[in-house]
């Protein structure tokens, strides 16, 4: 696991350094073999010092942790503490799902990655852009640059948001347990999670 540690406002000496690693390669390896990176930085606001960590498992899958406290060391054990809870939490929750994989349903679907003409452009750029789009004169159709098929779980909504809060995307397609509908839950701006089920949706207006 590759390790890196800056130090913010703070000069971060050898020793600290060299415990700081040893603690994380410790307590992640302890759950996660073949993790993928860790990037943790030592800062000091006042008189306290704080330490935050990622952690990068693997499969979009990361995680964080942060204390702080008046002695360096000590904010680095809280820290500790905290991602090794995380950590074991979340272990738990994927042998879980590992053990109901076997008994999972599946669904294929084509998945297209769409060329966009502006997509490293600022707003302005984009702004000026959006009424010039590369798209298909025959059926105004956006071009396609590569093409795949991708699975879509079954799953509850319990199970689709602890892989979201486990993973790195920004949303999950799954095919809820509870009605066989497409649902999707996805992270929304306000740090919250939203969950999108279109037959609830139409229940509720057939009601109305």
């Amino acid at each position: 696991m590759k390790i890196s540690i800056e130090g913010h406002n703070i000069n971060v000496g050898d020793a600290l350094r060299q415990t700081a690693e040893e603690n994380i390669t410790s307590t992640v390896d302890k759950f996660f073999d073949g993790a993928i990176e860790a990037h943790a930085i030592m800062s000091k606001e006042s008189y306290l010092h704080k330490f935050s960590i990622s952690v990068h498992v693997g499969r979009g899958i990361s995680f964080q942790a942060h204390a702080d406290d008046a002695d360096p060391y000590a904010a680095l054990d809280k820290a500790m503490k905290k991602l090794s809870k995380r950590l074991r939490r979340s272990k738990n929750k994927m042998k879980d799902h590992s053990a109901q994989a076997k008994e999972m349903q599946h669904m294929h679907a084509s998945e297209y990655v769409i060329y966009s003409a502006f997509a490293n452009e600022d707003e302005d750029t984009q702004a000026e852009a959006v009424n010039d789009t590369a798209e298909d004169p025959k059926g105004g159709a956006p071009a396609v640059i590569a093409e795949m098929v991708t699975e879509i779980d079954t799953l509850s909504v319990s199970e689709a948001v602890d892989r979201l809060e486990m993973s790195r995307v920004p949303a999950i397609l799954f095919k809820n347990t509870t009605n066989d509908e497409l649902n999707v839950v996805y992270r929304r701006e306000d740090g919250n999670i939203g969950w999108i089920d279109p037959k609830i949706a139409l229940s509720a207006k057939k009601a109305s």
